[in-house]
């Protein structure tokens, strides 16, 4: 066994070959169905404990919602549990196909696969700083236009707008914020990135494959929120209408995300690829939507920065919003054909009083 510790090593995207390991058999790998199934069990695994524990559901009279303070704290501890067994399965099976050399140790193997799903740092600063800035630089080109516009209105960081504790500490130390814009973005580029594209590396899938695909994973796992967005409001066919658009919308701006959050953890180093779609998730999460005023037409560079929240909270308020049109549409046209009656059984009982007379 190696006792040095492991450099990093880059995956190819262009090359199908299986990375070399010191502690792995050279040449080894799982089957592609194995490796599919293994990420499946963790998506099942993930979204199924979210309702474990019984103060972690939603729903019931009062439309507890998922940004419940209860809900919040029993739903991190499910993922918690998650996350650690997520990490010893991918240990189990690495060990069950016999892919550790035969001289090592139960806490050896232990720390190789600590190692493989991206918690080993590296001993270089300069090296954890190229690997922390330039995939948060990257990500920051997707959202080039509120970022002008926030500067314009001088709302950036050491600007004369932004307030470090009303724009940053504040929001981050809340609860609501810490799950947010720090535990979620952690725990699920841990499970979804970390736990499954070694997996599937290991499976044998081409590097292109792997960052196009894996994250339908993430985005599947992501479609429960519309089934809650039906259950707190109304259950009806509205809202089954409304969750459905949710759930489309969800599942594609999680996959594109997974793109690029696949593509950084594949080439930022195996030990230590979890910092850069860590930050770069947590980054979009405080990035939010762009916010569009339309009262204010004579600014046309504005960016309310209060509105920097994640994206769930955005589609949450406009299916707030789309739901509130359609069921006043929907009443108003019952209000109107109920006139309409009316209006035929007035014309006739006069006709019918006309006739007597």
């Amino acid at each position: 066994m190696n006792n040095n510790p492991t450099p990093p090593f880059k995956i190819s995207i262009e090359s199908p070959s299986v990375p070399f390991h010191p502690n792995l058999v050279v040449g080894s790998k799982l089957s592609m169905t194995s490796g599919f199934l293994v990420c499946t069990i963790f998506t099942l695994g993930f979204v199924g404990g979210l309702y474990v524990f019984p103060g972690a559901r939603i729903g019931g009279q009062q439309r507890i919602s998922n940004h419940h303070p209860r809900v919040i704290v029993q739903r991190m501890k499910a993922v918690v549990a998650t996350c650690f067994f997520s990490f010893l399965g991918v240990w189990a099976v690495l060990n069950g196909s016999n892919m550790f050399i035969q001289e090592l140790s139960t806490i050896d193997q232990l720390k190789t696969t600590f190692t493989l799903v991206g918690l080993n740092l590296p001993y270089n600063f300069l090296k954890i700083l190229s690997i922390a800035a330039l995939p948060l630089l990257l990500t920051c080109t997707l959202f080039l236009g509120p970022l002008t516009i926030l500067l314009i209105n001088h709302q950036l960081p050491f600007q004369s707008h932004f307030s470090w504790r009303h724009n940053l500490l504040e929001p981050i130390t809340s609860l609501l914020g810490f799950r947010t814009y720090i535990f979620a973005p952690l725990a699920e580029e841990f499970v979804f990135r970390c736990c499954m594209v070694p997996i599937l590396v290991y499976s044998g899938y081409h590097p292109s494959h792997i960052i196009f695909y894996s994250p339908l994973f993430f985005g599947i796992a992501h479609l429960h929120h519309a089934w809650e967005y039906f259950v707190n409001n109304g259950r009806d066919a509205i809202a089954a209408q409304v969750a459905i658009q949710r759930a489309i919308f969800q599942l594609l701006y999680t996959t594109l995300f997974g793109w690029l959050a696949t593509f950084l953890f594949l080439r930022t180093g195996i030990s230590t690829f979890i910092l850069a779609p860590f930050l770069s998730h947590s980054f979009c999460n405080i990035m939010g939507f762009p916010s569009i005023d339309l009262e204010d037409t004579t600014t046309v560079l504005r960016y309310d920065q209060s509105s920097l929240a994640n994206p769930i909270a955005f589609i949450n308020e406009g299916s707030l919003a789309i739901t509130e049109i359609r069921r006043a549409h929907t009443k108003s046209r019952y209000l109107a054909q109920l006139c309409a009656n009316k209006t035929i059984v007035s014309k006739e009982l006069d006709f019918t009083i006309a006739l007597k007379s």
